[in-house]
């Protein structure tokens, strides 16, 4: 199988020879929801309700105290697991209704019974329900009502919070309680407006331990659905097999969207852990075909886990995997493999019915051929992640359609010389296609409500003539490429080279991508083919730009560790006087004492740094992987390094001790 790596720019792939630049086709969804490809779902998971917070879908601490007795004319609600955050704004009419909550005061209640009359509260002291009475005394008018949600045991219901409509209430001063008339209601009967908004369980979140979330939630797609696409079929007489060899779906994606009472939708996904698909195909045909025959391909549905509100709303994700593939100019009987993957970038963000920029990144698959052959191969697949969602009546979806990698390929096979320049072997011409559209709004997911295109772009993938072996030239024979043992082969996705790859000489497809050192890049160049020197301000403050070339520093793909970076000379010394937006430490700044008020914005490093802490408001001491392969595990403390405002450079921490031993 060739090796050779695959570089997603059309200078580096001049070199090569001309291969076939294809136009983004137009591909439909086809697979209806009884497809024989339709996997089961899972069973779905119904979210609890989580205590009040000043923000709970972000993940900031519980309300520290309970004492507000107000009346109010929206109120937030949320529900959840260690994977889903789901919350409800729920708006009422002013003239004529208002919304209480119990968790609001529940400092101030001693108990709560729930009888079939309605609620009957007993507060601690005779203040507290003095206070109560003149703040609901609003109530006393007529035609007016309060929606009152408890999630106590006892009055919460079989779902663990309930609301109540009610009507009056009676204060007795002598037992310090408020017995309300009020019958058990729907949520939705009495809303006016609301948008419920769901989001993923933060990572690692500020909340309170009551709320029991302990990891993230990203959707994982993650879904291999290698297997036969297309069975022994016959195009004019002649019999095709199309097996998905190497197919799968990759990564997944963060997630917070809001759907509101109206209908709308806005929100955004994120792209996580290489978001993308492959599809590497395996061809089978016996016979000439001339004209072109296409077939519709319904390829896989993966329903994924629900996640449920109780008699709120609900989201349905699911992936669809269907698409047409195309023959034509068959000749011989041959056997070959080949195919192309995508890969969105970590952190791309997918907004509805706004914009993105990102630059997809491809890898090819094979090819092998066996026989002398001529052949072309189109193959148009659509991957559609979706999220059905519904808000009471309301219906709505979301997600994207990756249309992706959209193939050409152009195959022949000669004994004779007639293709390779006298020289018998395989020529393989190869373009890939790639579009993606966000889609959301009122509607089912088939039909991708408001879908807009955020990226369309075609490439140049391979395209070169490989000789036969020197035992070779026969039909029969399978030809590959050659191997290399250099370690890094491309240079990738850095922003300063709009997105594109440098080829280093080799054909090990491991990739650098210096995306996660944007701000720490001056200035780059390719050396020869053998290695990639740039200018780096990592060391500099504020990312002030560079006065010299002295600190340059080198990739070698030879074996050289990608981290040893030299730093370069900065414009000037000043040191850092703030530790600004630090994931660790909940976005606060930590004051340092300095001479100069330069921040360092430890955002930039935040994949290196394992803890982080302040000490004594003077300085700030943490453990950094940097220097670890691969943000390996920090194994030991032994390299805590110091920031030091008051003189010591940001390079000067050490590395700690890697898993591996880097």
């Amino acid at each position: 199988m060739l090796a050779k790596s695959l570089l997603a720019s059309a200078a580096v792939f001049a070199s090569l020879g001309n291969a076939a630049t294809i136009p983004v086709r137009s591909v439909e969804r086809t697979a209806p929801a009884d497809s024989p490809a339709m996997i089961r779902r899972d069973d779905g998971t119904v979210l609890k309700p989580l205590p009040p917070s000043n923000n709970a879908a972000t993940g900031l601490l519980i309300q520290k105290s309970a004492t507000n007795v107000t009346l109010n004319t929206q109120e937030e609600f949320t529900w959840g697991n260690e994977n889903v955050i789901g919350s409800m704004t729920y708006k009422v009419a002013e003239a004529s209704r208002r919304v209480l909550y119990l968790s609001r005061f529940s400092d101030l209640v001693k108990s709560v019974n729930c009888p079939s009359s309605g609620p009957q509260i007993q507060f601690k002291d005779s203040n507290s329900v003095q206070e109560a009475q003149q703040a609901w005394g609003w109530l006393n008018s007529p035609s007016r009502s309060i929606v009152f949600v408890v999630d106590d045991d006892g009055c919460s219901g079989p779902d663990g919070r309930q609301p109540y409509i009610v009507s009056n209430i009676a204060y007795d001063t002598d037992s310090n309680s408020a017995t309300m008339t009020a019958e058990t209601g729907e949520w939705q009967d009495h809303i006016d407006d609301g948008v419920l908004r769901f989001t993923n369980a933060p990572a690692n979140p500020t909340l309170d331990k009551r709320l029991s979330i302990d990891k993230g939630g990203s959707f994982d797609i993650s879904k291999n659905f290698s297997g036969t696409i297309l069975p022994p079929t016959q195009f004019d007489g002649v019999t095709v097999q199309v097996d998905c060899a190497d197919c799968e779906t990759t990564g997944g994606f963060d997630y917070d969207f809001s759907v509101s009472f109206s209908g709308g939708v806005s929100g955004q996904l994120t792209a996580t852990n290489s978001l993308g698909v492959k599809f590497g195909l395996q061809v089978t045909a016996d016979g000439s075909l001339t004209s072109a025959k296409t077939e519709t391909l319904e390829i896989a549905q993966f329903p994924l886990s629900e996640f449920s509100i109780p008699h709120v709303g609900g989201i349905t994700p699911e992936i669809t995997v269907n698409g047409q593939i195309s023959l034509e100019n068959l000749s011989a009987k041959f056997t070959s493999l080949f195919g192309v993957g995508v890969v969105i970038p970590d952190g791309s963000t997918l907004s509805i019915g706004g914009d993105s920029s990102f630059s997809p990144s491809f890898s090819q698959i094979g090819p092998t051929i066996d026989g002398s052959v001529s052949v072309e191969v189109t193959l148009d697949p659509l991957t559609t992640f979706d999220i059905s969602a519904s808000f009471f009546t309301k219906s709505v979806s979301i997600g994207f359609g990756l249309k992706a990698p959209l193939i050409d390929a152009k195959i022949a096979a000669s004994t004779d010389g007639a293709i390779c320049s006298g020289t018998p072997g395989v020529s393989i011409d190869v373009g890939a296609g790639f579009e993606l559209d966000v889609f959301g709004g009122i509607g089912a997911a088939k039909n991708e409500p408001n879908a807009k295109s955020l990226k369309a772009a075609s490439v140049d993938v391979f395209s070169k003539c490989i000789p036969f072996d020197d035992n070779s030239g026969s039909s029969g024979t399978s030809t590959t490429g050659s191997a290399s043992t250099i370690t890094y082969a491309t240079l990738c996705t850095d922003p300063d080279l709009g997105g594109q790859c440098i080829a280093l000489n080799g054909t090990n497809s491991v990739c650098i991508d210096l995306t996660d050192f944007n701000d720490q890049i001056g200035s780059i160049q390719q050396e020869a083919d053998t290695e990639c020197s740039f200018f780096t301000d990592f060391g500099c403050a504020g990312n002030e730009p560079i006065k010299s070339a002295t600190g340059t520093g080198v990739i070698n793909p030879l074996g050289g560790d990608f981290h040893a970076l030299s730093s370069a000379s900065c414009v000037n010394s000043n040191k850092f006087a703030t530790l600004c937006s630090d994931h660790d430490l909940g976005g606060q700044c930590v004051d340092l004492v300095g001479p100069e008020n330069a921040c360092l914005n430890l955002d930039n490093f935040n994949d290196q740094i394992g803890s982080i802490q302040q000490v004594q408001g003077v300085e700030c001491s943490f453990w950094t992987d940097f220097g670890c392969q691969g943000n390996e595990p920090i194994i030991s403390a032994t390299g805590t390094g110091t920031i030091n405002p008051e003189g010591n450079d940001i390079n000067s921490f050490s590395s700690a001790q890697c898993s591996s031993g880097h």
